[in-house]
């Protein structure tokens, strides 16, 4: 891509980005839930920063790696209360968004479909009705699977794309068991429509 190119889709982004970044935070700090899934895991993982141990005194139906990657944002002075949770929250419902359209603009190099897909990528992906909630997680961690798959197709990236998705997908296991088998069976499915030969390395390897 040329730099003109760069720099335009780099400042239309950014300018996406900063409206989608007032209107979640207007809708993340307004409005009353009727449920409180959102103090239920602040509970949970406030006592996870305590030191208690989790499954043993911090009861909650999900992976370590959500708890790993909240407690090193803990580690960097974040204090998990109403206000610094929805903060979290609208960063990754922001980060989702963006990775999204840029793997489409990458792949695509049509700066108008990528913009597009960021935003309504934004718009459908709302994590307003239960912030802190590890579904934002998983979902950045599914469209970042999905987002490296796109941008290494059609072309020889080095082994790379294949570590990072390796890795997103053992966090979304390591997050939500279910959610992240059902990631690797369609990985494993897609490797193997791919590259045939994988099949035949599993009948006789």
């Amino acid at each position: 891509m040329g730099r003109i190119l760069i720099a335009t889709s780099s400042a239309s982004f950014a300018a996406a980005t900063a409206v989608a970044a007032y209107v979640g935070y207007l809708r993340m700090f307004t409005g009353f839930l009727g449920t409180d899934d959102e103090g239920y895991i602040l509970i949970a993982l406030r006592s996870f920063l305590s030191g208690h141990a989790l499954y043993d005194k911090v009861v909650l139906a999900y992976g370590p790696f959500f708890f790993e990657i909240f407690g090193l944002l803990g580690a960097l002075g974040v204090s998990f209360d109403n206000d610094s949770g929805r903060f979290v929250t609208l960063a990754v419902w922001l980060a989702m968004a963006l990775v999204a359209g840029v793997a489409v603009f990458v792949f695509t190099r049509n700066l108008a479909l990528g913009l597009c897909v960021h935003l309504i990528t934004f718009a459908t992906a709302s994590l307003t009705s239960e912030p802190m909630h590890p579904g934002g997680l998983l979902s950045f961690l599914l469209i970042g699977i999905a987002a490296v798959a796109l941008i290494s197709s059609g072309r020889w990236l080095g082994p790379w794309p294949f570590f990072v998705i390796g890795a997103l997908t053992a966090a979304a296991i390591l997050t939500k068991i279910n959610v992240g088998g059902f990631a690797a069976i369609s990985i494993a499915f897609a490797c193997v429509l791919t590259f045939p030969h994988l099949l035949g390395a599993g009948r006789y390897g």
